[in-house]
């Protein structure tokens, strides 16, 4: 263990995700979600799901912490109501 993972307690801040569309969809339309991850020390990986279906992988190796961002863009979604989260 680094002493950077030792020291690392704080949990990532994890902005609002945002949607081209808002809070509305139209079938077919291109929609695109976007949020903004930051952390106290290295952000190693960010992921971002629609239901439970990974969309997008972040990997960071760099040793500097500072804000990443992660969009995904779609234009698949099926009609009805779909959750979107982000893990880092």
């Amino acid at each position: 263990m680094t002493e950077a993972e030792e020291e690392d307690t704080a949990q990532p801040l994890i902005n609002p995700i945002t949607s081209s569309a808002g809070s509305t969809f139209v079938e077919g339309t291109e929609t695109t979600f976007t949020t903004k991850v930051s952390d106290n020390a290295v952000l190693a990986k960010i992921e971002m799901y629609i239901g439970s279906e990974l969309v997008e992988t972040v990997n960071h190796n760099d040793t500097t912490p500072e804000a990443i961002y992660i969009t995904h863009t779609t234009s698949t979604l099926a009609v009805g109501t779909h959750t979107v989260t982000v893990k880092a």
